[in-house]
C-alpha cells in the first residue's frame, strides 16, 4: 500500500524549531501539517 503523502523535507526559522518539537513530541500535530505549511521556498515560518 502506498503512503497517503510524501514526507517532504522543509526548513524552519530558528524561533519556530521549539514549537515544532513540542507539538510533534506531544502528538498535538503531525509532520505533514508543518511540511504543508511551509512556504513556496520550503521554509516554515509559523502559522
Amino acid at each position: 500500500m502506498a503512503p497517503l503523502y510524501v514526507k517532504a523535507p522543509f526548513r524552519a526559522l530558528p524561533q519556530q524549531v521549539q514549537a515544532i518539537q513540542n507539538n510533534l513530541s506531544l502528538a498535538n500535530m503531525d509532520y505533514i501539517e508543518f511540511a504543508t505549511s511551509a512556504g513556496a521556498e520550503g521554509v516554515f515560518r509559523g502559522f
